[in-house]
């Protein structure tokens, strides 16, 4: 987003207050389920390295 709806966000980040969230591996299994058959980016090489 562009930042002006989240000022108090910004706030708490700058000053330290923000605090770290373990995403429970549950969630985290659930959420890599839910993608798994979107399309893949393709691998393109340049050749230049």
């Amino acid at each position: 987003g562009h930042g002006l709806m989240d000022l108090v966000g910004y706030e708490k980040y700058f000053r330290g207050m923000l605090e770290d969230y373990p995403l429970p591996e549950e969630m985290m299994q659930q959420s890599l389920k839910a993608i798994e058959n979107l399309p893949k980016p393709k691998l393109v090489r340049s050749g230049k390295w």
